[in-house]
């Protein structure tokens, strides 16, 4: 049986990892919490009403969440933002995702409020 295919994975894997591990801790610094959280920060967009789209045409509004200068966005997401209600059965994200080379910007189809989240690196 020849087990060369198996040894070069292993052996890629390694190295791979290895790699990760190393570009993370010159990137990150050492693994302590606050060195890690000073490296990230979390920029919010406007908290915008959506519609109900059971009352006829629904064009609802986005919500861009923009990095501070020097910043680069790496995720984010939506929250419900200051709204007291609960999310409905039928809530639609229509958009979520990176835009414009540094924000997130997300889209929704529903009742209640919402606002984009960026999570930004330095």
């Amino acid at each position: 049986m020849n087990r060369t295919p198996l040894v070069i994975s292993i052996v890629s894997l390694f190295f791979a990892l290895t790699g990760a591990a190393v570009a993370g801790q010159h990137y990150l610094g050492t693994a302590t919490t606050a060195g890690i959280a000073s490296k990230f920060t979390r920029a919010y967009g406007k908290t915008v009403q959506g519609c109900d789209p059971n009352r006829g045409r629904c064009h609802p509004p986005g919500s861009l969440a923009r990095c501070p200068a020097g910043t680069v966005v790496i995720g984010g997401g939506w929250d419900y933002g200051t709204s007291t209600l609960a999310p409905a059965q039928n809530d639609a994200v229509d958009w979520n995702a990176p835009a414009y080379g540094n924000a997130w910007y997300v889209k929704m189809t529903k009742t209640a409020s919402y606002r984009a989240i960026a999570i930004c690196a330095r």
